[in-house]
């Protein structure tokens, strides 16, 4: 064990050089190394908006716990799309894989959007429209609307999200295509 991490230390200046090179003559070869990170970002930022629901008190902490959770998220979407359509311009596929790439790619697009709108939304939201809301009353009421409305359109998102990760998946561990990060020595 000692000697894995003896050499895991000395090549740690060459292998940080490998992923610097890398990166900088190749961004799609970053892909790989991103694209998980709005996956769990995204996943987890609606259960603080829940706990916001059962948690009146601590509501905006909670609320801008989950904004700031989905402006990460949504940054490393617009990455991963970023450096998965430089990732793509460089393949040569054959049909039936294009056709999953097409798929991967639409999904990704629309997750894009669609968790960009929801991160606009619970900020402007927690920002604005929240300070006023009272504990009781028609105030309440639109905000279990808005609550049950987000939600749902999250749900929806989150779906999209895993779809494009699963063509994604089936990319790497059906077809085969893998970055070229993986190929320096």
């Amino acid at each position: 064990m000692d000697q894995h991490l003896s050499t895991f230390s000395l090549n740690m200046p060459q292998n940080l050089s490998n992923f610097i090179l890398t990166v900088t003559n190749d961004w799609g070869a970053l892909h790989p190394a991103v694209i998980h990170f709005p996956i769990g970002l995204l996943t987890i930022a609606p259960l603080f908006v829940l706990l916001g629901a059962f948690f009146p008190q601590s509501r905006k902490n909670f609320y801008i716990t989950a904004a700031l959770l989905l402006w990460l998220g949504t940054s490393t979407v617009f990455l991963s799309v970023s450096t998965g359509e430089e990732a793509s311009e460089h393949l040569k596929l054959p049909p039936e894989i294009v056709s999953t790439l097409e798929i991967h790619s639409e999904l990704a697009e629309q997750s894009r959007w669609t968790f960009g709108a929801l991160t606009l939304l619970l900020t402007f939201y927690t920002l604005v429209f929240l300070p006023k809301t009272k504990t009781k009353g028609q105030n309440q009421n639109a905000h279990l609307i808005f609550l049950s409305a987000f939600l749902l359109f999250y749900i929806y998102s989150l779906c999209v999200l895993y779809n494009a990760a699963h063509q994604g998946g089936k990319l790497v561990h059906q077809h085969g295509i893998r970055s070229n990060f993986y190929n320096t020595p």
